[in-house]
């Protein structure tokens, strides 16, 4: 019987209801956040979150190999000039030492503006990527097994810089593992002062 994470199962509507601007019109996207978001509820109408992986399909052993998993995340933020962003997401999994690794990147404002992400000085990342480690764990179940921290900094045009600072937690869907998604959920700042949660979700294939 399929394990339901009620975090993921919550926010969920909220997200789609996003990329289908509301459900009210059926005009085209125009914004670059629209499209991430249209595209992150396409994705999620094809990839159930409810349809975890079976232990007995998960690849194990020395000849388990590895995957690569693309898709997008999105994040509210609560008490900040921007409240919600949308990017893309990549993660790397490596099935015979548990490890996953990966980055998120492409990152936009709900009002269509592209984000720079900053180092601590606000001076430009040289690949405009936030970088992330973790790992996962399959006796963590009917938790979360999957795991990973995703830490930054976000600048708008007008010189604002958000640090986010996010608990990624996850976990394998479909019958054979074909894709990750779960939930995120931690704090923010705006010029080095906390500002409030942030909570979000990542769903990514292969």
């Amino acid at each position: 019987m399929a394990i339901a994470h009620p975090k993921i199962i919550a926010f969920l509507p909220v997200l789609l209801l996003i990329g289908c601007g509301g459900g009210g019109t059926s005009e085209p996207l125009e914004t670059p956040y629209d499209q991430i978001s249209g595209a992150y509820s396409q994705l999620a109408r094809e990839n159930d979150i409810n349809n975890l992986t079976p232990l007995d399909n998960m690849p194990r052993g020395p000849d388990a190999g590895s995957a690569a998993y693309s898709g997008y995340v999105m994040l509210s933020v609560a008490n900040a000039p921007i409240s919600d962003i949308a990017g893309d997401i990549q993660v790397n999994v490596d099935f015979e030492t548990t490890g996953v690794s990966g980055h998120a990147s492409g990152f936009y404002s709900d009002d269509g503006v592209e984000l720079t992400v900053v180092d601590t000085n606000a001076d430009p990342s040289l690949t405009n990527e936030i970088p992330f480690t973790g790992g996962f764990n399959m006796d963590n179940r009917p938790d979360y097994p999957i795991s990973f921290d995703l830490i930054g900094n976000l600048m708008t045009n007008e010189g604002t810089v958000i640090g986010i600072d996010v608990a990624m937690n996850g976990d394998f869907l479909g019958s054979d593992a074909s894709a990750v998604g779960g939930s995120a959920a931690g704090e923010a700042t705006v010029n080095d002062a906390i500002t409030g949660p942030v909570v979000g979700t990542f769903l990514a294939v292969q």
